[in-house]
């Protein structure tokens, strides 16, 4: 799989926008699109699913969960919230939007012990079961 990005010519790659024209789209972005404190508080609830999954009633899933999702990564879970209500055509985002970019957004923060390895209970099933399990405002 590496072998192929390395041999892929990037110079083909056709400039659309430039940094600085991304840095004010995701300005304008965060100040267009509003976030109610429940979103943000949902956020944070999922995030701590993770790390303490019998706080949202999956207690079982904390032999499964070596690894959670960091309390940093709630911002960016809460900015691609923000970008995927910007690209549904609205200024204000929804518990749909972070749900719909949860398991993208957090997979690869989240480490699985060696019995759910064993087991073949893959990240993304973990993940969207406590999706299932935090109450959504």
């Amino acid at each position: 799989m590496v072998g192929r990005w390395l041999e892929f010519d990037w110079r083909a790659v056709e400039r659309r926008i430039s940094p600085a024209e991304v840095t004010r789209l995701r300005t304008f972005i965060r100040d267009a699109v509003y976030v109610d404190d429940s979103l943000i508080d949902y956020i944070v609830r999922l995030g701590r699913a993770t790390r303490h999954p019998a706080e949202a009633g999956r207690g079982a899933l904390a032999e499964l969960l070596v690894l959670g999702v960091s309390p940093r990564s709630y911002q960016h879970v809460l900015a691609l919230a923000r970008v995927t209500a910007f690209m549904h055509g609205r200024t204000y985002a929804l518990p749909s939007d972070v749900k719909e970019i949860y398991v993208d957004a957090t997979r690869h923060r989240v480490a699985r012990s060696i019995r759910a390895e064993a087991e073949n209970v893959g990240t993304d099933q973990l993940l969207d079961e406590l999706l299932r399990a935090v109450a959504i405002p």
